[in-house]
């Protein structure tokens, strides 16, 4: 996720409103508007081995999730992912990356109880997981004891690092590409370190991932 997401740049995958071929990423065509001027659609084309996203927001302001959102938390009846137009080319592109060897993997970080978003990203990531990304959380203490930065991440073929930038209602508004050795060795541990501590999605406590 934009992939995701889950889309890759924020919440589920990032996302503008330019069409895209079936084979460009559907994170970067399924959500931010000013995707064009980022630079981020050539970097997830470009991908070879394994892109990991680290996500640490308690909320996303996503404008095309906030149909679904909305009924997730009223508790209305809702498609699955399957049934909805634009996270449907998203399992398919996961589906895809699996199946060509690339790995797409994700860890979210989690507040004690979920936001309400949370909650949202932990029900929905069931078809992602199923679809071939591989997802995991953490407990925000966890995060902090662990020393991970606070911000959400790109790590694309362990040498190119991108950092997001949001504003404070959660809406993707710039990012930071590094490729310095050191630093990026920095974030490849914090990385091992994520994953190694998440937990699966029936690990985040009571039926946060079953709604």
């Amino acid at each position: 996720m934009n992939p995701r997401k889950s889309c890759p740049c924020g919440g589920h995958f990032a996302a503008g409103s330019r069409k895209r071929s079936p084979q460009r990423s559907p994170h970067l065509s399924c959500r931010k508007r000013r995707a064009e001027v980022s630079g981020l659609d050539a970097l997830f084309d470009g991908f070879r081995r394994s892109a990991f996203r680290m996500e640490t927001r308690p909320e996303y302001a996503i404008s095309y999730e906030r149909d679904i959102y909305e009924r997730y938390l009223a508790g209305e009846q809702t498609p699955s992912p399957a049934e909805i137009d634009w996270w449907r080319p998203l399992l398919d592109w996961v589906r895809t990356l699996t199946q060509e060897g690339r790995s797409l993997q994700r860890v979210r970080i989690v507040d004690d109880p979920p936001t309400a978003y949370q909650r949202f990203s932990l029900w929905g990531g069931q078809w992602n997981i199923e679809a071939g990304e591989r997802i995991s959380y953490l407990r925000r203490d966890a995060a902090q004891t662990l020393g991970l930065p606070t911000g959400d991440w790109w790590l694309l073929d362990d040498a190119t690092l991108v950092l997001l930038v949001f504003s404070d209602d959660g809406d993707l508004v710039g990012q930071e590409v590094e490729r310095n050795l050191s630093v990026v060795a920095k974030y490849r541990h914090w990385r091992d370190a994520a994953v190694a501590a998440g937990m699966t999605t029936a690990g985040v406590t009571g039926s946060e991932g079953g709604d």
